[in-house]
């Protein structure tokens, strides 16, 4: 199956993302979602937001 871009997406400007930035939006996310519904699922007692995967 082969998928074509969308001709309506603007694709400028867009960087490449670091390991420094995803967690940091990582940790922004989560911070909001925390707030919101709480930092663990009631039934899965678990972090609603898993920790960032280790960077090579």
């Amino acid at each position: 199956m082969i998928h074509k871009a969308d001709p309506e997406v603007k694709a400028e400007n867009n960087l490449a993302v670091t390991p420094e930035i995803f967690g940091w939006k990582q940790s922004e996310l989560a911070g909001l979602i925390g707030a919101k519904f709480g930092a663990v699922h009631p039934a899965a007692e678990r972090p609603r937001v898993a920790p960032a995967p280790p960077s090579e």
